[in-house]
């Protein structure tokens, strides 16, 4: 099958505009050195802020590239690929249809040369290679290193790891990714000598790579999550090596804990359960015994206690805790560790979360109310955790009241729709409730109090029981779809907000404005609510009246487009300027969509005419905007 070519538009096109005229004048300037074709695979090293090696393939369809700069790692094409590829381009006959061949013939005849020479000739070329190639240097290094008659030299491997983990003061952003390559070759080399049977040596250099880079990790920049691979991946090499060596699990389990309390980079976290086969009961008995004796030194902390500056490890020594009792199985234990640390709602909440995943309800209900005492202005998870709960035994109205306090603090969307969430639970339920009364007067049996706590998502079937006709014709049936609660709830909900917004709307005019971007409270949280609801006219009156934030225009733009074009026009229109204001090719990509959006529009209203001016008249107001004008190009054909 015939190779896709490539040639200058292809590169041009992968590349883009800017960087392509970079890469041309990184190989005008001479930058493409040791440019090598090679079994379909072309290489070379590109010259800018430092050396960067790059490489393209072709297969049947596909160009494969990749580059150490920072862009490369990004997968983009860079421009040292470009210049690479002139580079081989500007060697070449025809410029317009090329294609990466598989030069056999070079290889074999450097095979051949090599197979001619004798063996001191060979070491002498290496060896000079190796002089001026610090990677080939090292991996022979680490290779004699790894296969010396006497053993393993330690010394060379923890030198290797040393230079690997050096940071030179401070590595930045993009001097993290060759950072993070040299070390994962440090472990690829004491992969091998795990390979080989020399478990115990992997044990001492994985411990010595982990305490350089704890160090490492805090100077340089890792926002791309460099290390959040490279350590799990040290952490399991170490766990193999330690299940192979055979130490003393009394020995580990000290060095191992003391590793979990000092290190501020989770360096072994997690050891009771990663390495319980490892430590076995004697070694897990000796870390239980080593972190009990530093918890009975940590302090119980009640409701808004700050713990005391001297126990800033704490963290530390609860998460080892915890670890220790959710291996026991034993959630009591569990719930003692997080009994020692009460000083936040979560606290609370945590506690009756166990209790009810343990199913004990009736616990987990208690520990919710009591974080609810403890707390003027509780975490709203506790509150909805213990919404949920009251609505499982029955207590709908309770539930309701948590909700609504929590939507009157913080009356938006958010909490509107949790609201109206709770709302049709609660009717669903009390539908559920009605449907089973059974006994005079309209009493519900125990056994249908008890089904209704347990399963609070389900119709509940009464047991040994039949209802009585009688008593039902004297209630109003209802359905589940009625939704009456929630529409009693989502009326004071509006009510309330209203009053909210004319209040802010008092206050902002008797207040005195600090900073010149203040402004009067609008209608946008009833519009961004009416907008959920798919209330789409009700959106468009209150922005109408009290005005809203030009997304939420946007979107009510959007919304009603289709069948008020009329309407949407203008706000289309009113945003078209103050985007392109922003001058930049983001901005005016925005634009041109918010154009592409009004032609149709106006077509619809018969007023094509109209739009074709208007689009003449932003090209002539914005005809400096020379990278927008060509955006506005495609919308005129």
């Amino acid at each position: 099958m015939a190779k896709s070519p490539l040639n200058l538009r292809r590169v041009r096109a992968l590349a883009g505009d800017l960087w392509f005229a970079r890469g041309e004048a990184y190989f005008q300037e001479d930058r493409v050195r040791e440019l090598i074709e090679r079994n379909g695979e072309l290489s070379a090293i590109v010259s800018g802020t430092r050396d960067y090696r790059v490489r393209l393939r072709m297969d049947e369809t596909d160009l494969f590239y990749s580059c150490t700069c920072p862009l490369g790692d990004d997968e983009q094409f860079c421009k040292h690929c470009v210049a690479t590829v002139l580079a081989w381009i500007h060697t070449s006959k025809d410029e317009e249809n090329l294609q990466l061949s598989n030069q056999e013939f070079r290889e074999n005849d450097l095979r051949s040369f090599l197979e001619r020479q004798e063996k001191d000739g060979l070491i002498a070329i290496v060896l000079h290679e190796a002089a001026n190639n610090r990677s080939m240097r090292e991996r022979l290094q680490l290779e004699a290193a790894r296969k010396q008659p006497s053993g393993v030299d330690i010394r060379v491997f923890r030198k290797s790891i040393a230079n690997a983990t050096r940071t030179g003061g401070f590595v930045d952003y993009y001097a993290a990714p060759r950072f993070a390559r040299r070390i994962h070759q440090v472990i690829d080399s004491i992969s091998g000598l795990f390979d080989d049977g020399h478990a115990k040596a992997v044990v001492e250099l994985t411990e010595y790579a982990l305490a350089r880079l704890e160090k490492a990790i805090g100077e340089m920049d890792d926002s791309d999550g460099h290390m959040g691979e490279i350590l799990p991946a040290l952490h399991e090499l170490h766990h193999r090596a330690c299940k192979q060596a055979s130490e003393d699990p009394k020995t580990l389990a000290k060095r191992l804990f003391d590793w979990e309390m000092k290190s501020d980079w989770d360096i072994f976290s997690g050891t009771a359960e990663m390495y319980a086969d490892v430590l076995g009961s004697q070694g897990l008995a000796e870390y239980r015994r080593l972190a009990e004796a530093v918890w009975a030194d940590v302090p119980a902390l009640g409701p808004g206690e700050v713990s005391d500056e001297r126990f800033h490890a704490r963290f530390r020594i609860t998460s080892v805790m915890e670890d220790l009792a959710r291996q026991s199985g034993n959630y009591e234990e569990l719930v003692a560790v997080k009994c020692h640390d009460l000083s936040l709602p979560y606290s609370f909440l945590e506690i009756a979360e166990i209790y009810r995943q343990a199913g004990k309800h009736d616990q987990a209900l208690e520990w919710a109310e009591k974080g609810m005492r403890a707390f003027p202005r509780p975490d709203s998870r506790l509150s909805d955790f213990l919404a949920d709960e009251y609505h499982r035994c029955g207590r709908h109205p309770e539930a309701m009241d948590l909700i609504w306090a929590e939507f009157t603090d913080r009356p938006q969307l958010e909490t509107y729709r949790k609201l109206q969430a709770h709302a049709m639970v609660s009717d669903r339920l009390q539908f559920v409730d009605d449907d089973e009364r059974v006994a005079e007067g309209g009493e519900v049996t125990p056994s249908a109090k008890k089904a209704s706590a347990s399963t609070p998502n389900s119709k509940l079937k009464m047991r040994n029981s039949k209802p009585n006709p009688a008593a039902r014709q004297t209630k109003v049936r209802r359905t589940p779809q009625s939704n009456f609660e929630w529409s009693r709830w989502r009326e004071r909900a509006l009510t309330n907000l209203r009053a909210v917004i004319e209040n802010e709307k008092q206050a902002s005019l008797l207040a005195e404005r600090r900073w010149p971007w203040q402004s009067m409270s609008n209608h946008s949280r009833l519009v961004e609510i009416f907008l959920w609801e798919k209330n789409y006219e009700a959106a468009w009156q209150e922005a109408s009246a009290g005005g809203c934030t030009e997304y939420l225009w946007l979107q009510l733009a959007d919304a009603t487009v289709k069948d008020h074009p009329e309407r949407a026009v203008p706000i289309y229109k009113e945003l078209i300027a103050p985007t392109i204001g922003r001058t930049n090719n983001a901005a005016y990509d925005e634009a041109i969509k918010l154009l592409r959006k009004m032609r149709p529009a106006m077509a619809r209203m018969g007023r094509e005419a109209e739009f074709e001016d208007y689009v003449v008249a932003l090209r002539v107001e914005y005809k400096r905007k020379r990278n927008f004008i060509r955006l506005l190009d495609d919308v005129s054909k």
